[in-house]
Protein backbone atom coordinates (compact mmCIF):
# COMPACT_ATOMS: atom_id res chain seq x y z
CA UNK A 1 0.00 0.00 0.00
CA UNK A 2 2.87 2.05 0.57
CA UNK A 3 4.38 1.83 -2.62
CA UNK A 4 1.13 1.88 -4.37
CA UNK A 5 0.44 5.25 -2.85
CA UNK A 6 4.27 6.50 -3.14
CA UNK A 7 4.24 7.28 1.03
CA UNK A 8 6.38 5.90 3.83
CA UNK A 9 5.65 2.57 5.15
CA UNK A 10 5.23 4.78 8.53
CA UNK A 11 2.60 7.01 7.31
CA UNK A 12 0.64 4.05 5.84
CA UNK A 13 0.72 2.56 9.67
CA UNK A 14 -0.21 5.65 11.58
CA UNK A 15 -3.02 6.03 9.18
CA UNK A 16 -4.23 2.73 9.80
CA UNK A 17 -3.92 2.75 13.57
CA UNK A 18 -6.36 5.79 13.32
CA UNK A 19 -8.54 3.92 10.99
CA UNK A 20 -8.83 1.43 13.36
CA UNK A 21 -9.18 3.75 16.55
CA UNK A 22 -11.62 5.17 14.99
CA UNK A 23 -13.53 2.18 13.89
CA UNK A 24 -13.89 2.57 10.25
CA UNK A 25 -11.63 -0.41 9.62
CA UNK A 26 -11.30 -3.87 10.79
CA UNK A 27 -9.36 -7.11 10.90
CA UNK A 28 -11.14 -8.87 8.47
CA UNK A 29 -12.63 -12.39 9.87
CA UNK A 30 -12.03 -14.42 6.90
CA UNK A 31 -8.56 -13.94 5.60
CA UNK A 32 -6.13 -13.18 8.23
CA UNK A 33 -3.91 -10.57 8.24
CA UNK A 34 -6.06 -8.48 5.99
CA UNK A 35 -8.55 -5.23 6.87
CA UNK A 36 -12.34 -5.00 6.04
CA UNK A 37 -13.99 -1.29 5.38
CA UNK A 38 -16.60 -0.92 8.32
CA UNK A 39 -19.65 1.66 7.29
CA UNK A 40 -19.37 5.12 8.45
CA UNK A 41 -22.63 4.84 10.21
CA UNK A 42 -21.60 1.12 12.36
CA UNK A 43 -17.95 3.54 12.90
CA UNK A 44 -18.99 6.62 13.70
CA UNK A 45 -22.38 6.04 15.54
CA UNK A 46 -20.39 5.59 19.20
CA UNK A 47 -19.20 9.07 18.41
CA UNK A 48 -22.38 10.89 17.44
CA UNK A 49 -23.69 8.86 20.70
CA UNK A 50 -20.97 10.21 22.33
CA UNK A 51 -21.66 13.97 21.17
CA UNK A 52 -25.31 13.57 21.82
CA UNK A 53 -24.56 12.30 25.42
CA UNK A 54 -22.04 15.16 25.86
CA UNK A 55 -24.95 18.14 24.46
CA UNK A 56 -27.69 16.60 26.66
CA UNK A 57 -25.51 16.85 29.67
CA UNK A 58 -24.68 20.51 28.48
CA UNK A 59 -28.21 21.49 28.49
CA UNK A 60 -28.86 19.68 31.73
CA UNK A 61 -26.11 22.00 33.39
CA UNK A 62 -27.62 25.30 31.85
CA UNK A 63 -31.03 24.08 33.18
CA UNK A 64 -29.88 23.70 36.57
CA UNK A 65 -27.62 27.28 36.16
CA UNK A 66 -30.89 28.87 35.37
CA UNK A 67 -32.47 27.22 37.65
CA UNK A 68 -29.45 28.54 40.73
CA UNK A 69 -29.55 31.81 39.02
CA UNK A 70 -33.39 32.69 39.12
CA UNK A 71 -33.02 31.52 42.72
CA UNK A 72 -30.35 33.61 43.96
CA UNK A 73 -32.10 36.57 42.18
CA UNK A 74 -35.56 35.74 44.49
CA UNK A 75 -33.09 35.46 47.47
CA UNK A 76 -31.69 38.91 46.61
CA UNK A 77 -34.87 40.89 46.34
CA UNK A 78 -36.33 38.81 49.28
CA UNK A 79 -32.75 40.03 51.20
CA UNK A 80 -33.33 43.97 49.73
CA UNK A 81 -36.96 43.97 50.63
CA UNK A 82 -37.35 43.47 54.41
CA UNK A 83 -39.65 45.65 55.78
CA UNK A 84 -40.43 46.17 59.73
CA UNK A 85 -44.46 46.36 60.06
CA UNK A 86 -46.13 47.44 62.54
CA UNK A 87 -49.84 47.38 62.87
CA UNK A 88 -50.66 49.97 60.52
CA UNK A 89 -47.24 51.23 59.36
CA UNK A 90 -44.98 49.42 56.84
CA UNK A 91 -41.64 51.13 56.84
CA UNK A 92 -37.30 50.32 56.02
CA UNK A 93 -34.82 52.19 57.23
CA UNK A 94 -32.51 52.74 54.54
CA UNK A 95 -28.89 53.31 56.17
CA UNK A 96 -26.96 54.90 53.50
CA UNK A 97 -26.77 56.73 50.16
CA UNK A 98 -26.25 53.16 47.90
CA UNK A 99 -29.13 50.63 49.82
CA UNK A 100 -31.20 53.80 48.88
CA UNK A 101 -30.48 54.12 45.08
CA UNK A 102 -30.39 49.45 44.83
CA UNK A 103 -34.22 49.92 46.76
CA UNK A 104 -35.07 52.70 43.90
CA UNK A 105 -33.92 50.96 41.36
CA UNK A 106 -36.02 47.86 42.28
CA UNK A 107 -39.35 49.91 43.14
CA UNK A 108 -38.61 52.22 39.24
CA UNK A 109 -38.69 48.84 37.25
CA UNK A 110 -42.51 48.12 39.15
CA UNK A 111 -43.57 51.67 39.04
CA UNK A 112 -46.41 51.80 36.31
CA UNK A 113 -48.04 55.40 37.57
CA UNK A 114 -45.93 57.84 38.97
CA UNK A 115 -42.68 58.92 40.21
CA UNK A 116 -43.05 62.17 41.67
CA UNK A 117 -39.71 63.98 43.59
CA UNK A 118 -38.39 66.92 45.31
CA UNK A 119 -34.76 67.71 44.50
CA UNK A 120 -33.26 69.71 47.00
CA UNK A 121 -29.64 69.32 46.15
CA UNK A 122 -27.73 69.65 42.90
CA UNK A 123 -27.35 66.16 40.86
CA UNK A 124 -24.06 65.38 39.13
CA UNK A 125 -23.44 65.55 35.62
CA UNK A 126 -23.29 61.92 35.56
CA UNK A 127 -26.60 61.11 37.82
CA UNK A 128 -28.33 63.68 34.92
CA UNK A 129 -27.22 61.34 32.28
CA UNK A 130 -28.23 58.41 34.36
CA UNK A 131 -31.59 59.60 35.30
CA UNK A 132 -32.40 60.74 31.80
CA UNK A 133 -31.92 57.15 30.35
CA UNK A 134 -33.95 55.61 33.12
CA UNK A 135 -36.86 58.75 32.89
CA UNK A 136 -37.23 57.81 28.77
CA UNK A 137 -37.99 54.32 29.71
CA UNK A 138 -40.71 55.84 32.03
CA UNK A 139 -42.17 57.78 30.09
CA UNK A 140 -42.61 55.40 27.43
CA UNK A 141 -44.58 52.78 29.57
CA UNK A 142 -46.79 55.62 30.47
CA UNK A 143 -45.52 56.81 34.27
CA UNK A 144 -45.79 60.10 34.85
CA UNK A 145 -43.06 62.38 35.96
CA UNK A 146 -42.67 65.06 38.37
CA UNK A 147 -40.06 67.01 39.45
CA UNK A 148 -39.98 70.20 42.21
CA UNK A 149 -36.50 71.85 42.47
CA UNK A 150 -35.26 74.74 44.34
CA UNK A 151 -35.23 77.96 42.76
CA UNK A 152 -31.62 78.57 43.40
CA UNK A 153 -30.79 75.83 40.65
CA UNK A 154 -32.39 77.73 37.49
CA UNK A 155 -29.29 80.07 38.21
CA UNK A 156 -26.73 76.96 36.80
CA UNK A 157 -26.93 76.88 32.37
CA UNK A 158 -26.34 73.10 33.10
CA UNK A 159 -29.52 72.23 35.16
CA UNK A 160 -31.45 74.41 33.31
CA UNK A 161 -30.91 73.02 30.40
CA UNK A 162 -30.94 69.43 31.51
CA UNK A 163 -34.36 70.73 33.07
CA UNK A 164 -35.67 71.40 30.14
CA UNK A 165 -34.58 68.30 28.25
CA UNK A 166 -36.57 66.59 30.15
CA UNK A 167 -39.54 68.66 29.79
CA UNK A 168 -39.13 68.39 26.48
CA UNK A 169 -39.15 64.67 26.82
CA UNK A 170 -42.54 64.36 28.63
CA UNK A 171 -41.72 65.29 32.23
CA UNK A 172 -43.18 67.97 34.56
CA UNK A 173 -40.39 70.59 36.63
CA UNK A 174 -41.12 73.40 38.65
CA UNK A 175 -39.37 75.38 41.04
CA UNK A 176 -39.99 76.67 44.80
CA UNK A 177 -38.05 79.01 47.25
CA UNK A 178 -37.35 75.85 49.52
CA UNK A 179 -38.08 72.26 49.95
CA UNK A 180 -38.27 70.45 53.53
CA UNK A 181 -36.45 67.41 52.31
CA UNK A 182 -35.10 65.14 49.75
CA UNK A 183 -38.54 63.27 48.67
CA UNK A 184 -39.66 60.49 46.24
CA UNK A 185 -42.43 58.80 45.42
CA UNK A 186 -42.74 56.18 43.55
CA UNK A 187 -47.07 54.51 42.95
CA UNK A 188 -47.41 53.26 46.73
CA UNK A 189 -43.59 53.57 47.90
CA UNK A 190 -42.31 57.16 49.55
CA UNK A 191 -38.79 57.70 50.23
CA UNK A 192 -38.05 60.45 52.41
CA UNK A 193 -33.68 61.66 53.42
CA UNK A 194 -33.40 60.80 57.13
CA UNK A 195 -31.55 63.78 57.34
CA UNK A 196 -32.01 66.64 54.39
CA UNK A 197 -29.09 68.54 55.00
CA UNK A 198 -27.04 64.67 54.55
CA UNK A 199 -28.54 62.77 51.54
CA UNK A 200 -25.20 60.18 52.97
CA UNK A 201 -27.41 58.95 55.43
CA UNK A 202 -30.03 57.32 53.79
CA UNK A 203 -33.81 57.23 53.87
CA UNK A 204 -36.97 55.81 54.94
CA UNK A 205 -38.69 53.93 52.68
CA UNK A 206 -42.65 53.41 53.55
CA UNK A 207 -45.70 51.35 51.64
CA UNK A 208 -47.68 52.35 54.42
CA UNK A 209 -51.50 53.15 52.13
CA UNK A 210 -52.15 56.42 54.50
CA UNK A 211 -48.69 57.70 54.92
CA UNK A 212 -48.07 57.39 51.37
CA UNK A 213 -51.43 59.33 50.36
CA UNK A 214 -50.42 61.90 52.93
CA UNK A 215 -47.71 62.90 51.27
CA UNK A 216 -48.73 62.57 48.08
CA UNK A 217 -51.34 65.30 49.21
CA UNK A 218 -48.39 67.51 49.96
CA UNK A 219 -46.80 67.18 47.03
CA UNK A 220 -49.93 68.18 45.03
CA UNK A 221 -50.08 71.18 47.72
CA UNK A 222 -46.31 72.32 46.94
CA UNK A 223 -46.59 71.23 43.41
CA UNK A 224 -50.01 73.69 43.06
CA UNK A 225 -47.81 76.60 44.65
CA UNK A 226 -45.07 76.49 42.46
CA UNK A 227 -43.48 77.98 39.70
CA UNK A 228 -43.55 76.11 35.80
CA UNK A 229 -39.67 75.77 34.37
CA UNK A 230 -38.94 79.43 32.65
CA UNK A 231 -39.34 78.87 28.67
CA UNK A 232 -37.11 81.44 28.23
CA UNK A 233 -34.27 82.95 30.17
CA UNK A 234 -34.88 84.81 32.76
CA UNK A 235 -33.74 88.18 34.00
CA UNK A 236 -29.91 87.72 35.07
CA UNK A 237 -27.82 89.60 37.41
CA UNK A 238 -23.54 89.61 37.57
CA UNK A 239 -22.22 89.84 40.52
CA UNK A 240 -18.18 88.63 41.25
CA UNK A 241 -18.15 87.24 37.79
CA UNK A 242 -21.15 84.55 37.63
CA UNK A 243 -24.33 84.94 36.04
CA UNK A 244 -27.91 83.43 36.60
CA UNK A 245 -31.38 84.28 37.46
CA UNK A 246 -32.16 85.29 40.96
CA UNK A 247 -35.37 84.46 42.66
CA UNK A 248 -37.56 87.47 43.99
CA UNK A 249 -37.52 85.41 47.46
CA UNK A 250 -33.80 85.55 47.30
CA UNK A 251 -33.53 88.64 46.06
CA UNK A 252 -36.05 89.80 49.31
CA UNK A 253 -33.55 87.66 51.60
CA UNK A 254 -30.11 89.77 50.25
CA UNK A 255 -32.06 93.41 50.68
CA UNK A 256 -32.90 92.34 54.45
CA UNK A 257 -29.40 91.02 54.92
CA UNK A 258 -27.74 94.27 53.93
CA UNK A 259 -29.79 96.20 55.88
CA UNK A 260 -28.83 94.15 59.01
CA UNK A 261 -31.69 91.87 59.49
CA UNK A 262 -31.38 88.59 61.27
CA UNK A 263 -32.15 84.83 59.69
CA UNK A 264 -35.20 84.51 62.47
CA UNK A 265 -36.76 88.18 60.72
CA UNK A 266 -35.97 87.06 57.13
CA UNK A 267 -37.59 83.66 57.78
CA UNK A 268 -40.72 85.30 58.98
CA UNK A 269 -40.84 87.95 55.98
CA UNK A 270 -40.44 86.06 53.13
CA UNK A 271 -42.09 82.43 54.92
CA UNK A 272 -39.71 80.13 54.83
CA UNK A 273 -37.88 78.21 58.04
CA UNK A 274 -34.47 80.17 58.89
CA UNK A 275 -32.86 76.52 58.29
CA UNK A 276 -33.60 77.38 54.52
CA UNK A 277 -32.74 80.92 54.94
CA UNK A 278 -29.28 79.78 55.95
CA UNK A 279 -29.19 77.38 52.83
CA UNK A 280 -29.72 79.93 50.34
CA UNK A 281 -27.42 82.20 51.83
CA UNK A 282 -24.68 79.27 51.64
CA UNK A 283 -25.65 78.91 48.49
CA UNK A 284 -25.20 82.51 47.10
CA UNK A 285 -22.28 82.67 49.26
CA UNK A 286 -20.72 79.73 47.22
CA UNK A 287 -22.05 81.07 43.58
CA UNK A 288 -19.90 84.34 44.34
CA UNK A 289 -17.12 83.44 46.07
CA UNK A 290 -17.85 84.94 49.13
CA UNK A 291 -16.55 84.66 52.91
CA UNK A 292 -19.22 85.99 54.58
CA UNK A 293 -22.29 86.86 55.25
CA UNK A 294 -21.66 90.70 55.04
CA UNK A 295 -19.27 90.12 51.90
CA UNK A 296 -22.02 88.75 50.33
CA UNK A 297 -24.46 91.75 50.87
CA UNK A 298 -21.64 93.93 49.75
CA UNK A 299 -21.24 92.51 46.78
CA UNK A 300 -24.88 92.26 46.23
CA UNK A 301 -25.36 95.83 46.78
CA UNK A 302 -22.13 97.18 44.73
CA UNK A 303 -23.54 95.14 41.47
CA UNK A 304 -26.98 96.55 41.47
CA UNK A 305 -28.56 93.46 42.65
CA UNK A 306 -30.38 95.49 45.02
Amino acid sequence: MAEQLAVDVEAVEGAADELVAVGLVAPSQVNEGEWRVVHPSTALGSFLSDAEDAAAQALLRVSCLRTDITSLARTFISKEIRPATTEDCTFEVLPDRDSVLRQMELTAERTTERLWAFLTQRPTLAALNSSHVADQGMLARGVKLRTLCLDGFLRDPRLVRAMRSRSADGAEVRTTPSLPARMVIMDDHAFVARDPANLKAGAVMTRSAGLVATLVDYFEHRWSRASPLPTTALKSHSMGGVAGPISETELTLLRMLADGHKDERISRTVNLSVRTIRRIIADLSSQVDAQSRFQLAILARDRGWI
